[in-house]
């Protein structure tokens, strides 16, 4: 308590005169283009999202289309409503979505509309609000189908509303916050939403895959440091009750990233799950949690709980400015003698990344390139309820493979004022369980029910290979409103046991770019 009464005083030393600060969305259309106008800009910290817009406030400059009909240039180019007031300045604008998607060898139509509105407010220099909130009916392939059956969620998105006869799924969702600069080094956030930490495409530590969920976040962003508190309150089952009932657990996150030098970033992240309530119904809280200073490993082992604790290491390196080699290193558990021994014993969790990144590829202004491998062994996140394991709303918090699998990715993508163009190919290989037995894949089967203490291979279990082709143009019609016209063309291929399944996709629409959806 002592070095949280420290760090406070610290951070109120400075008297605030910082403006206001607006998150940008969390999509990896808006991620590309922030990076590739800041990668050779030494003070920023890539791996922290959503960015903040105050840090690139000339974005829209270059997307301005002119038009003599005012009525058309406001249309392309203006908010819907916009409202200035003293210093308070409030805008609205809607969320639409109509893309339906032809599933070609079916033939099947997928829909997916949304339909919303988005309002923003901003407070002075120091105050920002936001609000989303959409309706949405969508359809999903089998796989997904079979997914939101059994668990009444939508993947992304929370839980659904009703089910009508054509198999389409009716929710709504909402995302908000609140975001209120204490003073110019700190910036406070709560509400409802997701973040990620990485500079990959994917994220060991923390992703975008699950559901919003209500959270709490102080960023202190000082010299060449900065550090982000995470508290959120998530909800999964208690494979313990056979009721399946979504019930409260509790992150607790701490990430720190450190640009070393103009080529070196450093990072650093830990995070525990905690159930607020025990095996016996007794509510309890380890305040110890809410130290912002303090590791959470020596509190857990000292308090002798049994919650779940992640660590994990990252680093960057720009090699002649428009390079970046970047990878994390993430380690639920381990015992090094365990390793040494060579005898693979389940116990060793751990999964790595590496990547590189090059902005300016072959000397093309806004072409961005991407090469990513994934690797994590059997069981990692996982625990031994999987009320306690590392996810929310049945989706996994870091990888959405979960984990026992590999991963290798690739990305080019280029824009140039409103157009973009993205070619995406993946493959993975996973060891998938049967028989009621855990081979480490699904982290919400506890891994008590593993098949044995050692001996446990990578990608052991049923193996399957999956691949995935994209192509998405895109043209925004408002960069206001995040409104674009996309066209997305996909080929995906899955192997299992004696099983090959491949489709074709095909979507167009309009579409608001608020969140990435890869569940088709």
């Amino acid at each position: 308590m002592k070095n949280l009464i420290i760090f406070t005083l610290f951070l109120c030393f400075n008297i605030p005169h910082s403006i206001a600060q607006e998150y940008l969305r969390l999509n990896r259309e808006t991620s590309i283009r922030f990076e590739q106008a800041n990668y050779n800009k030494n003070k920023h910290h890539f791996n922290i999202k959503p960015y903040l817009r105050s840090s690139n406030q000339n974005e829209d400059s270059c997307m301005c289309v002119s038009s003599n009909n005012l009525i058309i240039s406001k249309i392309i180019n203006n908010n819907l409503l916009q409202k200035k007031i003293n210093t308070t300045n409030i805008t609205i604008n809607p969320i639409v979505d109509i893309l339906p998607t032809l599933y070609v060898k079916s033939p099947k139509i997928l829909h997916d509309y949304k339909l919303g509105i988005s309002a923003n407010m901003s407070i002075g220099r120091k105050l920002f609000i936001n609000t989303d909130i959409f309706y949405g009916i969508a359809s999903f392939s089998n796989k997904i189908d079979k997914f939101v059956d059994s668990t009444d969620i939508i993947p992304g998105y929370g839980k659904i509303l009703s089910k009508n006869n054509s198999s389409n799924y009716e929710y709504y969702n909402i995302s908000a916050y609140i975001s209120f600069n204490w003073t110019d080094y700190l910036n406070l956030q709560g509400g409802i939403g997701k973040n990620f930490w990485g500079d990959g495409y994917r994220s060991l530590f923390l992703s975008d895959n699950s559901n919003n969920y209500p959270f709490a976040k102080a960023t202190l962003d000082i010299w060449n440091l900065k550090y982000v508190w995470l508290f959120a309150a998530l909800k999964d089952p208690d494979s313990e009750d056979v009721t399946k009932k979504l019930k409260h657990k509790l992150l607790f996150s701490h990430y720190l990233s450190w640009n070393a030098t103009n080529w070196l970033n450093l990072n650093f992240f830990e995070s525990i799950i905690s159930n607020p309530v025990d095996s016996m119904g007794i509510t309890y809280f380890n305040i110890n949690y809410l130290n912002p200073v303090i590791f959470f490993r020596p509190i857990e082992f000292a308090g002798g709980s049994a919650d779940n604790a992640l660590l994990g290491f990252g680093a960057k390196l720009k090699l002649y400015k428009k390079y970046q080699l970047y990878g994390q290193l993430v380690i639920d558990e381990f015992m090094f003698s365990e390793i040494k021994a060579n005898k693979n014993w389940w116990g060793n969790k751990y999964g790595f990344q590496a990547g590189m990144k090059i902005f300016g590829f072959a000397d093309i202004h806004n072409l961005f390139a991407r090469l990513e491998y994934n690797r994590v062994r059997p069981y990692t996140y996982s625990y031994s309820n999987s009320i306690m394991c590392y996810g929310s709303y049945y989706q996994a918090l870091a990888h959405p493979q979960g984990a026992n699998f590999e991963e290798l990715l690739m990305q080019i993508h280029y824009f140039k004022n409103r157009y973009s163009l993205d070619f995406q190919a993946s493959y993975i290989e996973s060891g998938n369980d049967f028989d009621n037995i855990s081979y480490g894949q699904n982290i919400y089967k506890p891994y008590t029910f593993r098949k044995d203490d050692y001996g446990n291979n990578f990608k052991q279990g049923l193996l399957s290979k999956f691949s995935n082709i994209g192509i998405t143009a895109s043209y925004l019609l408002n960069p206001k409103m995040n409104l674009a016209v996309q066209l997305n063309v996909n080929y995906r291929q899955e192997q299992f046991g004696n099983h090959n399944l491949s489709n074709y996709f095909i979507s167009l629409g309009i579409r608001t770019l608020l969140y990435d959806n890869e569940n088709i």
